[in-house]
């Protein structure tokens, strides 16, 4: 087989996939890379009335008005960054990680975060290959001021923030992959908030729910079920560590379409030799 003859991922998988969503803050990082900038404020008055923006207008508006503070304050763009790039991987994320450079595994974040900082946090610690796509707040630095936007401004979903539902982006995303030929054997969402609950209500069966042992999810995911009786379609497997989900479900998911594309590679070979032209053996006459 020459080097152009050789098969792609989705061949040699028999086009199964597998898709991993994660949030960003407290689920792929073991922190908030908003509040990450608190030590800022150990050389910056904080002004109490910022928390009124909040209570009033949601994150968004007040995170922005929290870096027009900064800027007013003379904190610069490297200031603000330097407080991003050191943020720890929660435990066992490393390992999962790893396994997500199978070719037929593709990862996206969808986040509440901002652009910038998980841009960064990916680019600083060697990231920014893994993952296919980013969903979150556009921002962008103009000068020394960090300027954010809403992703987007909706009001049909109640259990979202208003500027992103995040079951709808992943909704989306799988719908647009779909239309492009690319189907997914599974469906992994990893998150902690309860803004996290809408993806995962969107999952089906075959997927799978990673909700952070101790964080909002895992507790609003029970509250639904004992007060309204709602379960999730997925599997549901909290975890404190994320070697926990390679074990547990991941793992499993890999041998399985690894088997199968296996079993597919022997059919077709098999296949292949049956359709060969039958060698007549003759034999001469002594």
């Amino acid at each position: 087989m020459t080097s152009s003859e050789t098969p792609s991922a989705e061949s040699c998988t028999g086009g199964r996939r597998i898709l991993l969503a994660f949030d960003f803050d407290q689920t792929m990082v073991d922190d908030n890379s908003d509040t990450s900038i608190k030590c800022l404020f150990a050389s910056v008055n904080y002004p109490p009335h910022l928390n009124k923006l909040y209570d009033k207008y949601g994150w968004t508006i007040f995170m922005q008005a929290v870096f027009k503070h900064l800027h007013d304050e003379n904190i610069k763009k490297e200031d603000i960054l330097k407080c991003i790039r050191p943020m720890n991987l929660t435990p066992g994320m490393k390992e999962l990680i790893h396994l997500m450079s199978k070719p037929f595994i593709d990862c996206i974040i969808i986040s509440d975060s901002n652009a910038v900082f998980i841009g960064e946090y990916l680019e600083a610690n060697g990231l920014g290959n893994v993952f296919t796509k980013v969903y979150t707040n556009p921002a962008t630095f103009e000068g020394d001021l960090l300027k954010l936007e809403p992703y987007e401004q909706q009001t049909g979903c109640d259990l979202c923030a208003v500027n992103i539902c995040k079951g709808s982006v992943l909704t989306q995303y799988v719908n647009e992959q779909q239309r492009d030929g690319v189907h997914y054997s599974h469906i992994g969402y990893l998150g902690d908030g309860r803004n996290d609950f809408c993806p995962s209500y969107c999952l089906k069966e075959h997927d799978a729910v990673f909700p952070r042992t101790g964080f909002a999810l895992e507790k609003y995911i029970e509250k639904i079920r004992a007060s309204k009786g709602l379960c999730l379609s997925a599997s549901v497997h909290p975890w404190a560590n994320a070697a926990e989900i390679v074990a547990k479900v991941l793992l499993p998911w890999i041998d399985e379409i690894e088997c199968v594309a296996d079993f597919d590679n022997i059919s077709q070979e098999s296949k292949r030799l049956n359709q060969l032209p039958k060698l007549k053996l003759e034999t001469s006459k002594r």
